[in-house]
């Protein structure tokens, strides 16, 4: 514990130093949900002080969750190329080349880095979540032992691979040895590269989370101030130079919890009440579920009652996090025996008619967790808090229930598995 408060401690300094210069006010979020902004004065083990409104206000260095440095959601472009590294960091790139096993990225936030491929899990240059055949991606990522590269294309309107070892890419050609001939493809006709990775490497657990303005996140394993930017090196080893425009948060509960939103579930698959192959590609597209915000493209939102003089009214409370589901929806996330416990708040889209019945079932492995049926006329927000010990996979359920789709639209908020 010792160790993590000195490394927090030095950090929020980093951060503190960097937003004088660039003038940079930062929004602290407290562990009892309080949120106070300013510019970190001064700090050290034990305390953190925040100039506001020219007075001084003194925290517990352990009370400080997470540091936002941008009010804006970050701005995603399903159209970028996403990286992910072998610890699970995330980048989107507009550029990227290969040469020599080395990978020059210019990152859709406006960075640029160099990665050894090896500490590269996958490349995707197009959206499967869009194309509906990310179940077909999850099987190849997962499900292939491979002792080579890979390279993902689409034949007869399926995913397919090759196995070799890619020798150079750039926006045009990627370059792919096989047996003993180099292969040119066009890279316009790749879904992806996978890259080989040497059996048994393992990663110490993350110290912070750090969100970047275009939607990626690196897993950080410590954090340095050079110059006017932070030089972030990720759990496996990568280096990135940042500077305050390119951060948007920086979380410090990732010892603590992680958002299932977060998450990279290895199953997302939504069904019709009543299937019509004519339309079901449109109506998967469309009715797919949605991460941190909802189907109108808002934030997530609930309705609580509130008891009035003249009865009971309706507030609305927003989240900054959770998903969008719809009746038909299954959602499948490896969280791979790490946490104890589930907990967040499900109910209703404010949006959606008052006529909506689900079923919500959740399952740890297959032992059924949880099984309620919601009714949007007199239903109010349902607290979930449920045990997780040695849970490999968590499912979870979006059932129609009265045969009927109307209205069948929840946001499960704040949902968050636990150390």
């Amino acid at each position: 514990m010792t160790d993590r408060i000195s490394f927090i401690a030095c950090m929020l300094l980093t951060a503190s130093c960097c937003a004088t210069v660039g003038a940079q006010r930062a929004s602290f979020l407290l562990a009892d949900d309080r949120e106070s902004h300013g510019t970190l004065s001064s700090l050290d083990d034990q305390q953190v002080t925040i100039e506001r409104d020219g007075k001084r206000v003194t925290f517990a260095t352990v009370d400080v969750q997470r540091i936002t440095y941008k009010s804006t959601k970050p701005t995603f472009d399903s159209q970028s190329i996403r990286l992910q590294l072998v610890d699970k960091s995330v980048v989107f790139a507009n550029q990227l080349t290969i040469d020599n096993r080395i990978a020059t990225v210019a990152a859709s936030a406006g960075f640029e880095f160099q990665i050894a491929t090896r500490n590269i899990e996958f490349i995707e240059f197009v959206n499967h979540t869009e194309l509906n055949n990310v179940q077909e991606w999850n099987s190849i990522i997962e499900g292939t032992e491979r002792t080579s590269d890979l390279i993902v294309f689409q034949r007869e309107g399926a995913l397919d691979y090759l196995e070799g070892i890619i020798v150079s890419a750039n926006e045009d050609v990627v370059n792919f040895r096989m047996e003993d001939r180099v292969v040119k493809a066009s890279r316009s006709r790749i879904d992806g590269l996978v890259f080989y990775q040497l059996a048994g490497r393992e990663f110490a657990d993350p110290v912070c989370h750090l969100l970047t303005t275009d939607g990626g996140s690196l897993r950080v394993k410590n954090m340095t101030k050079s110059e006017q930017s932070l030089v972030v090196e990720t759990v496996c080893g990568a280096s990135v130079r940042l500077s305050l425009d390119h951060i948007c948060e920086i979380d410090l509960t990732v010892g603590r919890y992680q958002y299932l939103s977060q998450i990279v579930p290895s199953t997302t698959q939504w069904s019709p009440l009543i299937l019509n192959p004519k339309t079901f590609k449109y109506q998967k597209l469309l009715n797919a579920p949605r991460f941190n915000e909802s189907f109108e493209r808002t934030q997530l939102q609930l309705q609580f009652p509130v008891e009035r003089e003249y009865g009971v009214a309706y507030q609305p409370r927003t989240f900054n996090y959770g998903i969008a589901a719809k009746g038909g929806t299954k959602l499948v996330f490896p969280i791979g025996r790490r946490f104890k416990s589930l907990s967040g708040i499900v109910g209703f889209s404010p949006a959606a008619s008052r006529e909506g019945q689900v079923e919500i079932t959740i399952h740890g492995d297959k032992t059924e967790l949880l099984r309620t049926v919601m009714k949007n006329r007199n239903s109010r927000p349902l607290a979930v808090e449920l045990p997780l010990e040695n849970v490999e996979r968590l499912t979870i359920l979006i059932n129609y229930h009265d045969a009927r789709n109307v209205g069948d639209v929840v946001h499960l908020c704040d949902m968050k598995v636990t150390k």
